[in-house]
């Protein structure tokens, strides 16, 4: 929605058909109160989705004119062999700069004779460390 307007009346006819059909389903699975049982199964939803993505994110600050070169190949990214595979998007084109900057990054890069030891994460200046 737009200021007031619907965009796509298909997706919003599809939207409210669906929450019609779960509240239907919620009322027949506990008549006696659908909204702690559709509370029970959203919840069950999210612990799933929570163990399916365990991998942790990091979050990386892009200057915005790189961001504005991204966001400029997201057409020529979707044209390509990668835009039927992956969802074309700045984000997508990002990760893959990324993804063949660390390859080239690899192949460049000398090996070392010991591993090095990752540096700690920054100091959190006073607030709670993330749990």
């Amino acid at each position: 929605m737009t200021r007031g307007r619907v965009v796509d009346l298909a997706r919003e006819r599809r939207i409210r058909e669906f929450l019609t059909e779960l509240r239907g389903l919620a009322a027949r699975e506990s008549p006696e109160n659908p909204k702690a049982w559709l509370g029970a199964r959203l919840a069950e939803v999210e612990e799933e989705e929570a163990m399916a993505h365990k991998d942790p994110h990091r979050a990386v600050r892009v200057e915005s004119q790189l961001l504005a070169r991204a966001e400029a190949l997201v057409p020529r990214f979707a044209a390509s062999d990668w835009g039927r595979m992956i969802r074309p998007s700045a984000a997508a084109v990002v990760k893959l700069a990324l993804l063949r900057g660390i390859d080239a990054l690899e192949a460049e890069l000398p090996e070392l004779v010991a591993p090095v030891e990752p540096e700690p994460a920054a100091k959190t200046r006073g607030r709670k460390p993330r749990g």
